[in-house]
Parts: structure tokens; sequence; C-alpha cells
């Protein structure tokens, strides 16, 4: 297989040329050869991104979905979500006041960052983390940094401070540099990785041209977080850059003959092309500083783990076994892998998972993230959605080989003519998931793809994907970024913005899509201006600014004392709140039923004594309502004697009435409901009495009388139905 180098989700190196400048009056950045207005979601004020052939491909769900899904109720905003993402001719995706959208979600705090950012007011935001309650938002480009807050009251964020970092690449390639930011346990520190490919940056310079830093993490001390201060500049070799860093704890805990352990604070980053860095920490004068652990198994220094599909990570210390595990997502040509780093210098792959081992450019496999349920294990992963223009194509588009064209990988290099998915995989038995060898040659992956392939089907609990069925486009409405909170999933859309899902079923092993709760796309209209395509930008070939040319553009958000914190790429930082409050009870409309016990009840000359049941069904859960469980609230009997075609009805003291109309009852009300009776005494003459019940539930639903007769001929009686 071919490995690819992306950064952020789109490829660097690779295809350095596959990206110009659009032509023919699209906005910059777009392709539209072939394009039919309104065909799919692609970035820009004037066109779309791609043509009618892959809208129409992009209406169904992919072959991938799972196959034994079962279908499932809409959550409550389903149906408002399906018209969240608008497109067509005519739209425009800067238009923010054009994308209000929201459904049990709302605004509660915005800051524009328009005073934070005055200098340079359109660089982009990305990635985001929050620990003891620092808040950091990463710049991406075009020059490296964080914004930090104090997000202690998240209704209330505070800016403390800005630390500025690397200019970015910009002339030959515009690459983001800020490429992650990740905060220490105790939020004392900060971990900013660089992705660089060059020193270039653009004409005319900046007052930052000159702060120029090559691929690494940058080590920021926050002991005081309003005067953040580098510490340390940590290189990592790179093909273009460090994209991903965490840090993570390995806890103290048995290690032996097969299960080292080597405990201690770590900091892991995701080497474009190259594999995984895990660096010690080591705290000096209360400052952390960070030291290169090396595999003692390998003679190959260029990684701690060599690995050229890296993307991102997720690392946890496993409640099953107690290991701690490093969960890489891979990119194009691999879904995930896990590796146990409990000994970092002496780590193990056990498993990997690829729905489609035998296509190379399909799925881009984004972040990744780990629950436990009742002994089990699942890993949720969203891929991200890409189109590529290519001129030589007949589409304009970046297409995949004949050869996976044919495998049925799809047609455009990405999948961005299809709904981005986000998998939920059930990996309680790592050995389940299928050959677990990141360096396997081309042979050895032919041999076991099929093995790989089915085992990864198997795994496969649920698929979601956006409920309006729109196609990612080039990182337009793609999922992006995750986070696992309880039985829901909280997700960043890019364009869409930000969903919660119900995901309680797939979690609980039932292969049912998670149902949306919740979602907004935030639309504060104190916006920043956009950067767009500066001149001597990219000559060799565009990235970035390719595709944040929308608002909002939500790339990252964190769920942080009830609240979600999200930053707008060409916005500002929202704190949102998602509506947890029960749903409206459903609108029953069935009448509950009663029924009288004949075999039960008794009539003498001095007393009346009726017994009997009633019921009530209730009301279902819609999709915007929850069930609403039966309950009779009253049961009414009318007990008359029949005189004639007139009725005498009995009161509760026990006395006949003076006739009248038998369609004009006098009820009583019986004691019970569920079981109910009622007892008259009173001196009762012989002849035919007529009962009439009726029932009433919790919602007012009254049913329609049911009538019955009784015959009370001396001490005995005679019963039949009215």
């Amino acid at each position: 297989m071919s490995r690819r180098l992306l950064l952020c989700g789109v490829l660097l190196l690779a295809l350095t040329v596959v990206l110009p400048t659009a032509t023919g009056g699209a906005h910059p950045g777009e392709a539209h050869s072939l394009a039919e207005p309104g065909a799919i979601g692609g970035k820009g004020v004037f066109s779309n991104l791609a043509g009618a052939r892959q809208a129409r491909a992009a209406t169904a769900l992919t072959r991938f979905a799972t196959t034994r899904q079962a279908p499932a109720p809409a959550g409550p905003c389903t149906e408002a979500a399906t018209k969240s993402m608008p497109l067509g001719a005519g739209h425009r995706h800067d238009d923010i006041a054009s994308h209000a959208f929201a459904c049990r979600m709302q605004q509660v705090a915005y800051v524009p960052l328009t005073e934070q950012l005055k200098d340079r007011p359109n660089v982009i935001l990305g990635e985001m983390d929050v620990k003891a309650d620092i808040a950091a938002i990463e710049i991406t480009y075009p020059q490296a940094g964080v914004l930090f807050f104090d997000v202690s009251d998240p209704a209330q964020p505070k800016f403390l401070s800005r630390y500025n970092a690397t200019e970015c690449d910009q002339l030959l390639e515009d690459i983001n540099c800020g490429a992650f930011v990740d905060l220490a346990p105790d939020g004392k520190t900060a971990y900013l990785s660089i992705q660089k490919l060059t020193i270039l940056p653009t004409l005319p310079l900046n007052p930052n041209a000159l702060n120029q830093a090559g691929p690494g993490v940058d080590v920021i001390d926050l002991a005081n977080p309003r005067k953040p201060v580098r510490t340390q500049f940590y290189p990592i070799l790179g093909l273009g850059g460090v994209h991903t860093v965490r840090s993570h704890t390995i806890p103290a805990g048995p290690s032996g003959p097969g299960r080292p352990r080597a405990a201690g604070e770590y900091v892991i980053s995701n080497q474009n092309g190259i594999g995984i860095d895990i660096a010690k920490v080591t705290k000096i004068a209360g400052k952390r500083i960070l030291t290169t652990v090396r595999n003692l198994l390998s003679r190959d220094l260029t990684a701690t783990i060599v690995n050229n599909e890296v993307h991102d990570t997720f690392i946890q210390n496993d409640p099953l076994d107690g290991r701690t595990y490093l969960y890489n997502a891979a990119g194009f040509s691999t879904g995930f892998s896990v590796y146990d780093i409990t000994d970092p210098s002496r780590f193990k792959q056990v498993a990997e998972w690829d729905l489609t081992p035998e296509c190379e450019d399909d799925w881009y496999a984004h972040t990744i993230d780990v629950t436990h349920r009742d002994g089990r294990r699942y890993v949720t992963m969203p891929a991200e959605m890409l189109l590529l223009v290519d001129k030589k194509t007949p589409t304009g588009l970046a297409e995949m080989s004949a050869e996976d064209q044919a495998a049925g990988c799809g047609t455009f290099v990405g999948n961005g003519d299809k709904p981005g998915p986000l998998w939920i995989v059930d990996a309680t038995d790592f050995s389940k998931l299928g050959p677990a060898n990141d360096r396997k040659t081309p042979s050895e992956a032919q041999a076991t793809d099929a093995t790989l392939k089915k085992a990864s089907q198997d795994a496969l609990v649920a698929t979601w994907t956006n409920p309006a069925g729109r196609a990612g486009g080039s990182l337009t409405f793609s999922p992006h970024n995750q986070q696992i909170v309880g039985d829901k999933i909280y997700l960043s859309h890019y364009h869409g913005g930000v969903y919660v899902l119900d995901a309680s079923a797939a979690f609980a092993g039932r292969r049912e899509r998670p149902k949306e709760l919740g979602f907004i796309v935030p639309h504060d209209k104190r916006t920043r201006p956009l950067l767009g395509q500066p001149p001597l930008t990219g000559l060799l070939g565009r990235f970035f600014t390719d595709f944040p040319l929308g608002r909002p553009e939500i790339w990252d958000m964190v769920v942080h004392r009830g609240h979600v914190l999200a930053a707008d790429m060409t916005g500002g930082l929202y704190t949102l709140k998602y509506d947890d409050s029960p749903l409206p009870l459903c609108a029953d409309a069935t009448r509950p039923r009663a029924a009288l016990s004949r075999k039960r009840s008794r009539l003498r000359a001095d007393r009346i004594l009726l017994h009997g049941s009633a019921s009530d069904r209730g009301c279902s859960a819609a999709a915007a309502t929850r069930s609403r469980r039966g309950a009779v609230s009253k049961v009414s009997v009318a007990v008359a004697r029949v005189a004639g075609t007139r009725c005498r009805f009995v009161s509760a003291r026990g006395r006949l009435g003076k006739p009248r109309a038998c369609s004009k009852p006098v009820y009583l009300r019986a004691k019970g409901t569920k079981r109910w009776r009622l007892q008259l005494k009173g001196s009762f003459p012989a002849g035919t009495y007529r009962i009439a019940i009726r029932a009433r539930d919790g919602a007012g639903n009254r049913e329609r009388a049911k009538t019955a007769t009784l015959r009370l001929s001396g001490r005995s009686v005679d019963k039949t139905d009215a």
C-alpha cells in the first residue's frame, strides 16, 4: 500500500501540486469542473465543490455502513438537523446569518477575539484542550500560537494571555504549523506541536516573520498563565513536522515478564510520515523537560514507534486489564492501530482495525476515542472527508486508482462525495480485530487483508452519518473531533457545527445508529475577517488557504463543567449549552378502558356492591417526545333502576332519584383505579338496574361509557348485558 501524509486531514507532500487556485469565477480554492449548482457542500461564495455525479453518490449511505444495523427511531433533533446544511446556487457559506440552526443547544457566551487578535485579525484557530480550568485554543495558521482562558466559569470565559510561536510555511506550501495543543493534567504546562516543511513565509513580511522554528514541540510553562514562557523546544524528526502531541501519566502497578511497566509522565507526538515519538517528562526546578524514549528492541532510531501512517492518538489506562494503550487513528491506509505502551521502550502492537484494507485512498481515519461499558471496550472514530483538485482528470478532481475503483473503494480520493461516517467498534478482544502488523510488506498485506477486513466488519457495531445525507465535500460538512461523555458523543463537524449524539444503544452492543439529541451551528454575527488566499502563498500548491473559507468552521470543542467550549476557526470562542432537560411527554390520545367484574359484584335489597378494573395504555416515545405511562386517574359509575323508558339514578347516599332520561346519567366516583369498587347502602326495590362505567386517564382522555344490566330479585341477582 502507498503511504500518504496528511496534516489535519489533508495531503501535504504527496499532493503538493494537487490544490491549485481555482479559476473561472469560483471562490479561491474551489473546484467546480462539471459542477451542478447545489450539488454538494463545497466552500465558497459563488459555486460548489463538485458535480452532479458525486451528488448522486452522496444521497445513499456508503456500502461500509453496518449492514446489520437496525433501523432506529429518530432523535429529538434529527429532523431539524436535516435542514441545517444548506447549499446550492446563491448560497454563501461565508454568510454566518445564513447558518442560524440549533436544536436543544444554545449559545451561552461568546468572545469574538477581535481585541485579542487585533494585530492579525484573520488568523485561523484550531485544536483545543481544557485542564484544571485552563482552556488552550491553538492558533494554527499563518502563525502558530495559543490563546489561554480561565474557564472556571464556562459561562464567563476570561482571557488570560496569548502565546506567539513560529511563523508557518506559506510561500511554497501553506501548511498550518500550529497543529495541536495539549495541557498537562495540572494545567501548568502546555505542549504545542509545530508542523513545518520549510521556513519560507510569504511576502510582504510581517513582524513575526523572523520567528521561525523547525518541526517539534514547544514546551510552554504556565506557572503564571498570564505570562506563558517557552522553557524548551523539543525537536522531532518528521516529514512535515509534528501533528498531534498529547501528555499522559502511566500509573504504577504490577509488572513482570511479558508485561513490563515504566510508570511516569510522558508526552506522545505523531511524527508525520515517520511514526510516534514518546518522551519522558522530568521536572527540573519545577519545569517540565522532555527526553526521548527509544525502543530497546529496534535499531531504527527515527521514532519510538516506527509507523508512517499516523494522524491522531488517544491514550488510556485501561480499566479492564490495567495496561496503558495508545490508539492511533492512522489516516488513509489503515483505520486504527493499538499499542501497549505500559513500558514505552518495550511497546507492543496489539490490534489493528481496517474496514477497507484493500483500498489506499478512500477513508481518512481522523480522531479516536475509547470508552468502556459493562466489561466491554468501545472505540469511536470518525473519518474526515476530502476532495482534491486534479486538472488532469475528466472531473477535475483527484481520483482513486483504477484498481481501487474496481474494488469498490469509491471514485474520488478522500471519498468527499459521500457523507462522512463515525464508526463505533467493539474492541473488547483485541485479538478478534484482525492481524496486527503495521510493518507488513505488500505481500504480507495481500495475504492478511481478507482476514483483517472480515474481523473489522464483525467488530463494527454502528455507523453514524449526518442526517441530511450531505456529502462531506472537502472538509465542509465533515466530521472532525469528538469527545465521549457518558453515553453521549460530542462531535465537531466543521461547517455543520456541533452535534450531541446518543450512543447508548451502540455502547450496549446493539447495532443501532446513534441519534441526534442536539446540535447547533454557532452563528454570532461578530465575526473576524476571513484570511482568504494572500498573493505569493502556496506557489507549489495550496492546502490550508483552500478550506477555512466559511462561517462558522468548528474544528474542535471540549465539554467542560456542563458546557461545550467551541472555537470557530474563522470567528471566536463560543460557550454552548446542551439542553438535557426531559423531552415533553408524548401526546396520549388513547382512551382508557374500564370493566365491571360481574362475578364479584352483588345487588341486595339493602346494599349494592360493584367491583371492576380499569387500564390505560399511555403512549410511546417518538423522535421529540418521551413515553407517557398509562395512568387511570378516575373511574365513574352510574347506577340506575330502570322504570319503563326512564331511569332513577342512585345517589351516593343510596337514595333513588326522580325518573329522568337514561342518557343523562348521574355518575359517582368509585374507590381505586386499576381495581375499583363502589358500595351503596340503602333500600333498593327489586327490578332491573342499569350500570354505566367510564374511566378517565392522566392525560384527560375519557372513555365512552359501557353499560351492563343487573336484575335484583329478592336476595338474588340476575346479570345480563344491556
